[in-house]
């Protein structure tokens, strides 16, 4: 399931500049919506790296797996992980009560 927030067009639009620095600092992914789909996603640019590091990787195998040095510096895929199933968790303990 995807966690993120969710955004029509016209508001992104409207607040580009505070939405590129909430996803820069959160890390949280934004779902741009038209016609009330998703049409397109906003990530920070750490996401962004970690996600690029898993496709080159896979369309590259090495014999040692390594890890870029820019995931290493900036974010790792299993901090991405662990901290969108820590989010999801929160928001469903918090509508259960």
């Amino acid at each position: 399931m995807a966690t993120g927030i969710f955004v029509k067009t016209k508001e992104l639009t409207d607040n580009a500049s505070a939405l590129v620095r909430d996803v820069g600092s959160t890390n949280e992914l934004c779902f741009i919506t038209e016609d009330g789909k998703a049409a397109a996603v906003l990530m920070s640019i750490n996401r962004y790296n970690a996600l690029m590091d898993i496709v080159e990787e896979s369309e590259h195998p090495s014999s040692e797996p390594e890890v870029r040095r820019e995931s290493r510096e900036r974010i790792t895929v299993k901090g991405i992980l662990r901290q969108s199933k820590t989010e999801m968790l929160r928001k469903n303990s918090v509508q259960a009560q």
